[in-house]
């Protein structure tokens, strides 16, 4: 007798339970998550749990004034819901304002906070529990949690230029300099901002106590954001995204998500043998990298926020028939232009996911985001809430569907995604990571669909992606010799280290045929996975 050797190593093991699984970009979160199941909450129930918990665990990614983008697939139905969660642009936002450029920091930079919207809209329309039960596990955080690893290393990194900003830097670095570590973070003005919320739903967030601070201040510095803003601020229902592949039925969120990049470049790979090719190997790199330079190409110029800017491109870029032209226009001896830099003005870096199946098979795909690290960097004085800085998504180019305009809203990279399979959900993937998380999605479909590999052995392997820049930045999993044959097919190839946090934090849940949930999280960042 001897132990079976013979698996593929990987990081840590594939997540298995026969009930629930849960995703998320913190252990804590996984676990107020699993909290709501035990509960009797849904997947709703526990993925609006994670999300509110990461808000406090990880503000610099994905805090109170985040937006959010979910997808839910009801069990036992063919419905799929997509919210979005993603505020405007505030009124007085024109492109006059901004003469020298929208900056990456202070509160100038900060759209309308969508998140606290969309956690409420989805639980009162799907959850089984109390609004305020699902919001407790992150006011018991905001009254003290251990700092992470990954976020202690952040804010000694930023400390610098997050003193500029006083309230902020009194919230984040109480003892005057970063938290270590495992030592405890008290946010107070955060947990009565929460509580107020647990008690009075969102109507204290963007009509009272949170709202009023928030103009008061950005009267004061300048900025633009007024309590009317707020005020007048709804996330959406809409229709998700559908595409095939390989009998398969990708759902993603529609515009002003960039998802539906994903859902062609999908399209256009289905022409390609791609079980065929090896993983990491040059020839299939380089399909990946033409299919989706090929549909943010498609892109670019047509579509925006659908209150400004019409939806009519959307059925033809994903007509099969488009793809199958589209297939045909890569060559594959030859890297093409890159052409979708000017896509999004600037491309966001910092994001949490987080992924929920219940044992009804009801899942949620979900990201929240305040855009770059920190986002706007300040944060609002007795609330605890650190703003977004979404304005810097927006082009000041007039021609741009993605134009600043007051009341709009910016194109996200943002794109979680659901899988079904046989009339049923069958994966939930998503990633942060900017401007990677289109091919990080594209990957790993093609991993779990194309090759079968189990959850986690799709994130360990390697990754690439194309900047807005052009480069095509690619781990060093992937051998010296195929970094070359790229080099030879035209592409400005950039080495990274393996596992490199630049190619984000990815979470699968997969939905077996036995009906195990097979969880798996990634190394790159603090991603965990929990099943029971």
């Amino acid at each position: 007798m001897s132990f079976g050797t013979s698996f593929a190593l990987t990081t840590r093991p594939t997540i298995m339970g026969r009930n629930a699984a849960v995703v998320a970009g913190h252990q804590l979160a996984a676990q107020a998550g699993l909290r709501m199941l035990q509960a009797g909450g849904n997947a709703i129930d526990a993925a609006i749990a994670v999300a509110a918990a990461a808000a406090v665990l990880k503000p610099d990614a994905c805090g109170l004034g985040s937006d959010l983008f979910l997808l839910f697939a009801k069990a036992g139905t063919n419905e799929v819901f997509a919210l979005n969660a993603s505020g405007p642009a505030p009124r007085l936002a024109t492109r006059d304002a901004f003469p020298s450029g929208i900056e990456h920091l202070g509160l100038r930079a900060a759209s309308v906070p969508g998140a606290v919207d969309g956690w409420y809209r989805a639980i009162t329309r799907f959850g089984r529990l109390a609004f305020g039960d699902v919001v407790a596990p992150a006011i018991e955080l905001a009254h003290g949690a251990p700092v992470s690893a990954l976020f202690a290393s952040t804010l000694a990194k930023n400390e610098e230029t997050l003193r500029r900003f006083p309230e902020t830097y009194r919230v984040y670095y109480p003892n005057g300099r970063a938290p270590r570590a495992g030592e405890v973070l008290v946010q107070s003005d955060l947990a009565r901002t929460l509580e107020a919320i647990a008690s009075e739903g969102p109507q204290s967030f963007y009509r009272g106590a949170f709202a009023q601070a928030l103009d008061k201040y950005a009267k004061a510095t300048g900025a633009l954001l007024r309590a009317e803003d707020l005020a007048g601020y709804e996330s959406e229902w809409r229709d998700p995204l559908r595409a095939t592949y390989r009998g398969y039925e990708l759902i993603g969120q529609p515009p002003v998500s960039v998802g539906i990049t994903v859902l062609e470049a999908m399209q256009i790979l289905e022409h390609f043998p791609l079980a065929d090719l090896e993983d990491s190997s040059a020839e299939r790199i380089h399909m990946h990298v033409e299919a989706m330079k090929i549909a943010m190409s498609d892109m670019r110029g047509h579509l925006g926020d659908p209150a400004f800017v019409s939806e009519r491109a959307v059925p033809e870029l994903l007509d099969r028939k488009h793809a199958a032209i589209r297939a045909k226009e890569i060559d594959p001896l030859r890297a093409r232009n890159y052409e979708a830099a000017s896509l999004l003005a600037q491309a966001g870096t910092d994001t949490s996911y987080a992924a929920v199946v219940d044992g009804d098979g009801n899942a949620v795909s979900l990201l929240q985001s305040v855009y770059h690290i920190f986002g706007s960097g300040e944060v609002i004085p007795g609330t605890g809430t650190l703003l977004n800085n979404r304005m810097t998504g927006f082009s000041l180019d007039p021609s741009s569907p993605n134009a600043l305009e007051p009341g709009k809203r910016t194109m996200h990279t943002l794109n979680p995604l659901l899988v079904r399979k046989d009339g049923r959900a069958a994966i939930c993937l998503g990633t942060p990571g900017g401007p990677s998380q289109t091919y990080t999605n594209m990957e790993l479909l093609t991993r779990l669909i194309d090759d079968g590999l189990e959850p986690q052995r799709a994130i360990d392997a390697p990754r690439w992606f194309v900047t807005p820049s052009g480069e095509l930045n690619v781990e060093r999993g992937v051998s010296p010799d195929v970094r070359a044959a790229l080099v030879a097919l035209g592409h400005r190839v950039v080495d990274f280290p393996a596992h490199s946090a630049s190619f984000g934090g990815a979470g699968i849940i997969l939905l077996s045929p036995a009906n195990v949930r097979e969880a798996a999280a990634d190394p790159r960042r603090e991603t965990y996975a929990l099943a029971c």
